[in-house]
C-alpha cells in the first residue's frame, strides 16, 4: 500500500522512529478505512474519522491496533546503516521494554 516506505526510511537517518510513524499512519488508515466501511461511511485517517463524528468505540480499537503494530516494527528496525547507531539501538530497546511491559 505504502510505495516508498522503505526509502523513506533509509532516507531519513532515523529508521527506528521512520519504522514507527510510517507503519502506524499504513496501518491506522487501515483500520479507519475497515472501521468507517463497516459503518457505511468513507473516513480515510483518524483525523477526518474523528472530526467528522465516528464514534470512539470504533476508532479506539483502530488507534491501539495500528500503535501495536507500528511499536513492534519499529522494534525490528534495521539499523546497520544508521549514522547513529548505537542511540537508534538504545531507542529500539526502550520500544522492547516498553512492548514487554504490556
Amino acid at each position: 500500500m505504502f510505495r516508498n516506505k522503505q526509502r523513506l526510511i533509509e532516507s531519513s537517518n532515523k529508521p527506528v522512529l521512520a519504522t514507527l510513524v510510517l507503519n502506524f499512519l499504513e496501518k491506522s488508515e487501515q483500520n479507519i478505512r475497515a472501521a468507517a466501511k463497516v459503518k457505511g461511511r468513507s473516513y480515510k485517517n483518524i483525523i477526518s474519522a474523528s472530526n467528522d463524528g465516528l464514534s470512539m468505540k470504533s476508532i479506539g480499537p483502530a488507534l491501539i491496533s495500528a500503535l501495536d503494530e507500528a511499536s513492534l516494527n519499529a522494534a525490528a528496525a534495521n539499523t546497520s546503516n544508521s549514522n547513529n547507531r548505537f542511540k537508534e539501538e538504545a531507542l529500539k530497546e526502550s520500544l522492547k521494554s516498553y512492548i514487554m511491559s504490556n
